[in-house]
């Protein structure tokens, strides 16, 4: 399955040193391959050989692109990056164009997986097929208002969900969704449930993701209440074609162009760091 060709191999041993599975190994007169049942199909090999000496039956090593030598990026510019990132609540109406969507989940591809597993999966919701979701959302927080409202609590944080979910259905009176803010993209982020790190697949990807929204010039909202309901009530993400029993949904992203532009950097906490050594 996996061939170093000796008339190109160096010897380098940079196959060696990174490769997570511990398949290759370098001797005296070549460097040998050893457990290729245990290859992940990360392509580290094909990615780092310097002559294109290894060629492996299930990745085309054609298709392994040369990085730009202008890709490196300043520093600063990924740090702004990262500081201008904001959740934004108020969309224009103007679509996302289906390719700028393929090419953002395209590039979220990249993001490290457990394994190399690469199984995040999307749904992408637009046009007719948001109202119907928005409104599953609405009617279980309805239902769960119910029971705050009988408990008469005078919990702070049960009173603060309260004020807000019966914001909610007043704004869906008047036309307006409080929930998702009438975004022209909802994203659905899934992974299969039997993988104990797909949360953690997922929350890279949907950095990534959303990152790349951002250069784009747009913007994002993770719906953290979408996933309690959808937790909670798991038809709603069967009535979307995600099985509750194979997959469970990690994120839900409002997606659009931004009405308004913000034009000042937000005050974080001061950073918490335990130094060891």
């Amino acid at each position: 399955m996996i061939e170093v060709l000796p008339e190109l191999c160096i010897k380098c041993g940079y196959c060696v040193n990174t490769c997570p599975s511990i398949i290759f190994a370098l001797d005296q007169d070549s460097i040998k391959v050893e457990f290729e049942e245990y290859c992940i199909l990360c392509g580290h090999c094909i990615a780092i050989c310097p002559e294109d000496a290894i060629r492996h039956a299930k990745l085309d090593y054609t298709l392994s692109r040369k990085i730009p030598t202008t890709s490196k990026i300043d520093p600063q510019d990924l740090y702004t990056l990262f500081q201008t990132r904001r959740s934004i609540r108020n969309f224009k109406e103007k679509p996302i164009p289906k390719d700028l969507l393929e090419r953002l989940i395209s590039e979220a591809r990249y993001a490290p997986t457990a394994s190399n597993l690469q199984n995040v999966k999307y749904l992408i919701m637009k046009n007719q097929a948001i109202p119907p979701f928005v409104e599953n959302l609405r009617n279980f927080y309805a239902s769960v208002l119910k029971i705050f409202e009988s408990s008469e609590s005078e919990d702070p944080n049960t009173l603060r969900r309260i004020r807000k979910w019966n914001y909610w259905l007043m704004e869906a009176d008047k036309g307006r969704d409080a929930i998702f803010y009438d975004p022209p993209a909802i994203l659905v982020v899934y992974a299969p449930k039997d993988d104990s790190m797909v949360a953690l697949n997922v929350g890279f990807a949907v950095a990534y993701l959303m990152l790349a929204a951002h250069v784009n010039g747009l913007g994002t909202l993770n719906i953290g209440y979408a996933i309690e309901a959808i937790r909670r009530r798991p038809k709603i993400a069967e009535e979307l074609g995600v099985s509750p029993e194979k997959y469970e949904v990690f994120a839900v992203l409002s997606m659009g162009y931004p009405i308004y532009e913000y034009s000042k950097i937000p005050i974080r906490n001061p950073v918490s760091i335990i130094w060891r050594g």
